[in-house]
């Protein structure tokens, strides 16, 4: 199998085809909790009390968050102008991951992880073959650590996949999904009965990642619909640009209710090449 030059087509396709626009999906992911710290830095302007933890964090860092807030917006508007952003632009955020606590600091760093994700893409072009690997477990971690998820594995901790932290974006979109289809309310985080799982297992040579619910599920939609681009309430975009990572990496993601929590939840499942 001729991985590296399969590969590196799939790479030149999405960023070529500005029909794919990648550029607005890390727009999106970047902008999401970009607006957060910028509407909270407006709001310091009007409020004479500070009672919002995230926002009083952002006061006590006033001038280094609003250095931070510009210095990404430059990024967001290289994407839009060129759908590229050069990786020194992009080494110039890194230092403020480890500047921030708390909230702050998490709002901060799923920007900087977006722009790291872009950066990896960028790396491999060019290459007549592209040799990565990644744990696992890494690639999932965010769906334990950021919304609850309860992972189940049956392999070593030192299991590694063939791609790189660009395919974390997988695990983002899946997240973000179950957070607003997961539950009837329409915020699965504030929904005690809510749950998300993972499981972990080898088939052969692959590493899947079975991802189930216990929400709402489709309900009237088409099941392989939702890896379509311009599909769904959202961007439209979240899903498909997953597929087309995975793609990449000559992975797969499919629709597989045998995945989800109960009879109605969603369920899915990905796989990668175990290294």
């Amino acid at each position: 199998m001729n991985w590296g030059e399969n590969s590196i087509q799939g790479y030149r396709m999405i960023f070529e085809d500005r029909n794919v626009c990648l550029y607005r999906t890390f727009r999106h992911e970047m902008g999401n909790p970009l607006s957060v710290i910028s509407g909270y830095l407006e709001m310091m302007e009007y409020e004479e009390t500070v009672d919002n933890p995230l926002m009083k964090d952002i006061e006590e860092n006033d001038e280094e968050v609003r250095e931070f807030v510009e210095e990404t917006e430059k990024i967001v508007n290289l994407l839009e102008e060129e759908n590229w952003v050069p990786p020194v632009k992009a080494e110039e955020i890194y230092d403020y991951r480890d500047m921030f606590d708390g909230k702050l600091g998490k709002k901060v760093d799923d920007v900087v992880e977006m722009i790291s994700c872009l950066k990896d893409y960028q790396e491999v072009q060019g290459l007549s073959y592209v040799d990565c690997s990644i744990s696992a477990k890494e690639l999932v971690s965010m769906l334990e650590e950021d919304y609850g998820a309860r992972i189940e594995s049956e392999l070593p901790d030192q299991v590694e996949v063939r791609a790189n932290k660009a395919a974390k974006i997988v695990s983002r979109t899946v997240g973000e999904n179950w957070v607003k289809y997961g539950s009837e309310t329409g915020n699965s985080l504030q929904c005690d009965e809510a749950e998300l799982r993972v499981k972990l297992y080898q088939d052969q040579g692959n590493i899947v990642f079975g991802i189930g619910d216990n929400g709402p599920g489709l309900e009237d939609r088409d099941c392989e619909e939702i890896f379509e681009k311009d599909k769904g309430s959202g961007t439209g975009f979240g899903l498909y640009l997953g597929k087309e990572i995975l793609d990449c990496f000559d992975g797969d993601i499919e629709y597989c209710q045998d995945t989800a929590l109960n009879e109605e939840g969603f369920g899915c499942k990905f796989r990668l090449e175990k290294v």
